[in-house]
Order: structure tokens, then C-alpha cells, then sequence
């Protein structure tokens, strides 16, 4: 059995929930969202298991789960990671969609969600975005 999640409701107005998770003993277990989530992984290794499928993560992976993907995460070998979560209510993702002419359909077409492994400059440049944004909802929770 799986817990279905939905954004925190002190994020709902925003549309956008973004959180730091510092190791895999942090995250749910298995579990779908009625949102969208783009999650990066900071640092360390570790296994997604979605669908029926397990999927090694390492540091830069960048995932995006679609609403209803059952996931979870475990630890890989003796490495435990860190990652970023950022969920997005189907209007606002269907909205970036649009912007980047992407249709809808093609983000849910495929098995498996959308999965790439970004490096160097790029990885550290979206991380640093990462880290401003929960800057940003730090601040604004005061």
C-alpha cells in the first residue's frame, strides 16, 4: 500500500512547495503525489524504485515524477544521498509545459518518468538555484 501525498498546505496559493531532504532516511516511503515533483540529487548515490523498476541515482540526477508515479527511495550499497524536492500543481507544471512546447501527453506518454544526470557547471548553477529558493521561502515564513 502507498500514501498519496498533496502539497503542503502553506505552499498551496504558491503552487510551488520546495524542501531539502539531508538523507534517504528522510524520505516517504512508497508514495504517489496529486502533484508534479521534479527532484535533483545533491549528493551520494541511492536507488529510486518506481513502478516496478529500480533506477540508480547519483549525484545530479534530476527526475521529474508525474501525479499518480508510485516511488520510493532506499539507501545504494553504503552510500545514503542528499536531494531536493520541488512539487508543482498540474497547472503550474501544464503552464511551463506550454511555455516550452512541450504537449502534456508527452511527459506521461513514456513507462518511466523523464530522468537526465546534469554535471559540472551545470549541475552546481542548479543547485545554486535550489538553495535560493529555499532561501526564498525561508524569508518569507518569518
Amino acid at each position: 500500500m502507498f500514501e498519496r501525498l498533496s502539497l503542503p498546505e502553506r505552499d498551496a496559493p504558491y503552487g510551488v512547495s520546495i524542501i531539502h531532504q539531508r538523507s534517504v532516511t528522510e524520505t516517504y516511503p512508497s508514495h504517489c503525489h496529486d502533484f508534479y515533483e521534479i527532484f535533483f540529487v545533491g549528493s551520494g548515490k541511492g536507488s529510486h524504485l518506481i513502478g516496478n523498476r529500480r533506477l540508480l541515482l547519483e549525484k545530479g540526477s534530476l527526475v521529474l515524477i508525474r501525479p499518480d508515479d508510485v516511488h520510493s527511495f532506499c539507501a545504494f550499497n553504503a552510500f545514503d544521498f542528499s536531494m531536493y524536492s520541488v512539487g508543482f500543481t498540474a497547472a503550474e507544471m501544464e503552464k511551463a509545459l506550454a511555455y516550452m512546447g512541450i504537449p502534456k501527453e508527452a511527459a506521461h506518454r513514456a513507462e518511466l518518468p523523464p530522468c537526465m544526470v546534469l554535471h559540472g557547471q551545470e549541475r552546481a548553477a542548479f543547485e545554486q538555484q535550489l538553495e535560493e529558493m529555499l532561501q526564498l521561502r525561508r524569508e518569507e515564513r518569518r
